[in-house]
């Protein structure tokens, strides 16, 4: 585990109650890896179990994080992205409170300020979910 806590909303720019990740798990370039574990109560849980608009959140974010991780390692400040399209969305289920996902997110490409990305959430090993994602990066 790279980061988690107050380390992991420093690299982001959504706060809490809106941040969807506990712990950084891995990160370069190309990938990032991060964790979450569904809490009772969270805005995005209903009837126990994380909503669809949660986990795709928890992808833009993962991204998001992976952004803010290389700009520190450049003593730069984390830009701001927006998601600015999806592609290919399955949702195989929705986990429950008390469980802790996984999200996996790789970079394909970057022309100017949008990169394109594949996400995969995962649950017990298990594909949760998984979307291509084009996101939007402000400029400097």
């Amino acid at each position: 585990m790279l980061l988690q806590g107050q380390a992991v909303i420093d690299l982001l720019p959504q706060k809490p109650p809106m941040v969807m990740i506990d712990s950084l798990l891995e990160v370069d370039e190309m990938k990032c890896k991060t964790s979450f574990t569904i809490k009772e109560g969270h805005l995005f849980c209903v009837s126990g179990k994380f909503e669809a608009a949660g986990l795709i959140e928890n992808m833009a974010q993962t991204a998001a994080i992976q952004s803010g991780y290389m700009a520190q390692q450049q003593q730069e400040k984390p830009p701001i992205g927006f998601i600015a399209g999806i592609k290919r969305l399955e949702i195989n289920g929705l986990p429950k409170v008390g469980e802790s996902i996984e999200t996996v997110i790789e970079m394909t490409q970057q022309v100017f300020n949008i990169r394109l990305i594949i996400a995969q959430i995962y649950v017990h090993q298990e594909l949760l979910a998984s979307c291509e994602m084009k996101i939007s990066v402000q400029e400097k």
